[in-house]
């Protein structure tokens, strides 16, 4: 400062009694009558908290930028087969086998797409303290079981060898019964996604003391040790390159944490790279000895038995006319309106069954429909919201509204088909 007659301002490190700090200087020069420099004042300050949440800002944004990037990659890799699918539906036998292979990949590939959205509602729901548990005694050792089976016929595809080892006696817990499936069922999957063919994948069951132990043990390509403090954490996925052969959000781990610890227990993961990994779940066995035993609402004859007349609501034209078609395919006479005013004028000079209706519509949103046709058609109208709407608020406004149903889109064809075939639900 005395050399230049300017001031000099920056930051340096400072190890001292309180760890390492970082400080922000600034010295500027007092000029005296002439032009000589009399004295230098100057400053500090320690930055270290605004530089810690600068550094913080900035890696967030880099995450953002990647988890976008991988997103969009996850998002468009299921469309590719599907638009290849359908290619080859436009010009083979629909009767023969390469139809019927096209139309097998277009499921998987629209399952795998409902799950990354369900994984993505999942996490939003996590970070807003949101997700809610369906509390009631669950027999955890059959659960196990049937999970495992769920994936057992994957497994042996990719050539894995599948153990599963459960205590013969009842493991009792409390708690979500579907929640608990998908924890078990995501450290499944990530198990048989990266053992290579020919490892062996391990799921066992067990009491301990007062605790019920699920332990998956892989011997698959492992996690590395800067990943292993951080691999509950979202979006939190080992290098893959720009293949990503395996995909994924990095966010089913953090889903399979957050669950567990809603239920009162704890996850934890041990592994090194090379030497497979192995996921522990360890929650608190209920007091009770008694536990739920799933009931399944199935008819003797699943299929349709009576005939309503039925209006499709949907802006989407394909959506709406699709659904239309499936729904005359189980034997009911349908309407398609593309707008709510549409759906309203028609339902005065219609007397219909069962409405089934968009929510985003253009002109007058879907709970609307629903206050106003509640107020005009007769009450043994069902009414039934079909959106891409689907966190737990929204449910709860459309029956708010006066919908008796919600489905989340896209909706398995069966529950439609069952919604049908269910006397009491059309009955009220």
């Amino acid at each position: 400062v005395i050399a230049t007659k300017q001031p000099v301002r920056g930051e340096v490190p400072f190890e001292g009694a309180f760890g390492r700090r970082i400080y922000e200087y600034i010295f500027v020069p007092v000029l005296g009558r002439h032009g000589e420099v009399e004295a230098v004042a100057g400053t500090t300050r320690d930055v270290t908290e605004r530089k810690q949440a600068e550094e913080a800002l900035h890696d967030a944004s880099r995450r953002k930028d990647e988890f976008l990037a991988m997103l969009s990659h996850e998002l468009r890799n299921p469309l590719a087969p599907i638009q290849n699918s359908l290619f080859i539906l436009d010009r083979v036998d629909p009767l023969g086998q390469q139809a019927r292979n096209a139309r097998e990949v277009i499921c998987r590939q629209v399952t795998h797409l409902t799950n990354l959205v369900d994984d993505l509602l999942d996490v939003t729901r996590i970070a807003q303290g949101k997700i809610e548990l369906q509390r009631e005694n669950v027999d955890l050792a059959a659960l196990v079981r049937r999970t495992a089976e769920d994936y057992r016929t994957l497994a042996q595809r990719r050539g894995l060898e599948f153990l599963v080892t459960v205590d013969d006696e009842t493991l009792v817990v409390e708690g979500d019964e579907t929640r608990l499936a998908q924890a078990i069922g995501n450290l499944l999957g990530n198990a048989v996604k990266f053992t290579p063919a020919g490892g062996q994948i391990t799921v066992t069951a067990r009491h301990c003391a007062e605790r019920a132990l699920v332990h998956v043990t892989d011997n698959g390509i492992g996690i590395g040790p800067e990943l292993l403090p951080i691999i509950f954490d979202p979006f939190t996925q080992s290098t893959q390159g720009l293949a990503r052969t395996e995909g994924g959000l990095g966010l089913g781990l953090a889903l399979v944490k957050t669950v567990i610890q809603l239920h009162g227990g704890r996850v934890e993961a041990m592994s090194s790279l090379g030497a497979g990994a192995e996921f522990s779940i360890e929650l608190p066995m209920a007091q009770t000895t008694g536990y739920a035993t799933p009931e399944f609402a199935a008819s003797e004859n699943e299929e349709n038995t009576r005939s309503c007349r039925v209006l499709v609501v949907d802006d989407n034209v394909d959506s709406a006319d699709s659904l239309a078609a499936i729904v005359e395919m189980l034997g009911h006479t349908v309407e398609v309106c593309y707008d709510g005013r549409s759906a309203l004028s028609l339902a005065e000079t219609t007397q219909l069954d069962v409405v089934l209706c968009d929510i985003g519509l253009p002109d007058i949103d879907g709970y609307e429909v629903a206050k106003t046709l509640r107020r005009k058609t007769p009450e043994k109208t069902r009414l039934v919201a079909i959106s891409g709407y689907a966190q737990p608020e929204d449910v709860q406004k459309a029956l708010d509204s006066g919908f008796h149903a919600h489905f989340a889109k896209p909706v398995d064809m069966l529950r439609i088909a069952q919604l049908f075939a269910d006397d009491g639900f059309l009955d009220g």
